[in-house]
């Protein structure tokens, strides 16, 4: 029998947990119907998994990350976290999920309201240092594989997180990125790149 147990480490019996987020929050879903604009916790007790739709919005991918990290802590570290992209689904998880999983276009939207670029706006680096921004230079040495930083560009906003870091430090840098975000004239898209993943508009300004 597997030991399952719920958000907070209480036991709930066999078979899967399955959370969908919404807007920051963990809501019970007992549908096996994923939308591919949302992200979706499957828990089962020492696996849980991080389901993340083609189109889901970056605020949900970091809600994810953090949510589980939080179940994670509360059972001592003991399960193993695997974040899965719509598609690269491992037989395991198929196989938990049985054969009335499928996934559907829609969602329930993003936290991020998203209106025009600021064109005037100077490329800037950052890292998170207790909850606030930190300057770094803009140069490729700065990226360190166990942190995560912020690259502010004039028409998007890159996560770039290191391979070594943790879903914590990934979660702050999210909200990092929303912060600085929301203080703009006009908000930007938000892109998460992992290392080994960075694209020529996030490269070129790095020295």
């Amino acid at each position: 029998m597997t030991d399952n147990k719920d958000a907070k480490g209480q036991d709930f019996g066999t078979g899967p947990k399955i959370y969908h987020i919404v807007r920051g929050n963990l809501v019970v879903e007992k549908s096996m119907q994923f939308y591919d604009g949302d992200t979706y916790i499957v828990d089962n007790g020492m696996d849980i998994y991080i389901w993340m739709g083609k189109n889901t919005e970056v605020d949900e991918e970091f809600a994810g990350a953090y949510l589980s990290e939080q179940m994670d802590m509360a059972r001592r570290g003991a399960p193993k976290v695997t974040s899965v992209d719509q598609g690269k689904e491992p037989k395991k998880l198929i196989d938990l999920l049985g054969p009335t999983f499928k996934v559907v276009p829609g969602g329930t939207g993003s936290m991020l309201k998203k209106v025009e670029p600021d064109k005037e706006l100077a490329p800037t680096l950052y890292r998170c240092v207790d909850d606030k921004p930190s300057k770094l230079q803009l140069k490729r040495s700065a990226l360190d594989s166990h942190e995560c930083v912020i690259l502010d560009l004039p028409k998007m906003i890159y996560v770039w997180e290191g391979k070594d870091s943790t879903a914590k430090d990934k979660y702050a840098a999210g909200h990092l990125a929303r912060e600085l975000n929301s203080k703009r004239k006009f908000m930007v898209p938000i892109k998460v790149i992992g290392e080994g993943e960075e694209p020529e508009e996030f490269l070129s300004p790095l020295k």
